[in-house]
């Protein structure tokens, strides 16, 4: 194991953890199809589960690319260093939305985040 390669595995095994949180109870599975939630809800919902599913991408291409057959390289690289860009247009996204909660409805969303403190009414507990 190339140690270039070490941030793709750490991340791959991170990713099997947090999908197997739920099945333990720890973690809920994000569904944007819920009854009751707002627009504003479902839209932060489905903005992870489109995260989730390009980062599975970038790691299967890259787990592809380092044991998968050879013929198949090439291709996978071009869309493996392509995965750059929606990682880059996430964390955008992903500050936008936080500042926008600082600003708006959620004051004190930042501290909390920085502290790991809950908050005591809503979707936290």
């Amino acid at each position: 194991m190339a140690v270039a390669h070490l941030p793709g595995y750490v991340l791959t095994g991170l990713f099997a953890i947090r999908f197997t949180l739920p099945l333990f109870g720890e973690m809920k599975f994000q569904n944007p199809l819920g009854k009751g939630l707002s627009a504003k809800e479902k839209m932060k919902k489905w903005t992870y589960i489109i995260f989730y599913v390009c980062v599975v991408g970038s790691l299967t291409t890259g787990l592809l690319i380092e044991w998968g057959p050879g013929t198949w390289r090439r291709p996978l690289e071009e869309v493996h260093q392509l995965s750059i860009y929606y990682l880059l247009a996430f964390i955008v996204i992903h500050w936008a939305g936080v500042f926008i909660a600082e600003f708006t409805d959620e004051k004190g969303i930042v501290s909390r985040i920085v502290s790991g403190g809950k908050r005591r009414t809503g979707n936290f507990e």
